[in-house]
């Protein structure tokens, strides 16, 4: 797991810790920013996903090539646990649970 960090200061002189990592599973970035009511256990976080396909037809007259970017961004919590566990709840959009068009099915 690939981790990277930065502080920054509030009005209130607090220490705020913004975490940076890799998924493991998917490759994603995830940001994780602590919540105040629990900063050291519990993080807001956005994971941001670039998939990337080409397509390469070729005709008598030229070579065209298709480049599809998608970038998916979901957000959710982290509440982590001084016991080895920890787990995410990932937010859906109302209305793509079910939808096959929905990347986080399949993540």
């Amino acid at each position: 797991l690939e981790q990277n960090s930065s502080i920054g200061s509030s009005k209130e002189s607090e220490e705020t810790e913004i975490m940076h990592e890799k998924c493991p599973v998917s490759g994603a970035d995830v940001m994780l920013t602590p919540l105040e009511r629990a900063p050291k256990n519990v993080f807001a976080f956005t994971k941001t996903q670039l998939t990337e396909k080409s397509e390469v037809v070729k005709t008598p007259a030229a070579t065209v090539t298709t480049t599809t970017k998608v970038v998916t961004t979901s957000r959710g919590w982290r509440n982590i646990f001084s016991l080895p566990i920890s787990y995410d709840v990932n937010m859906v959009a109302h209305g793509t649970l079910f939808d096959t068009v929905n990347s986080q099915l399949l993540d």
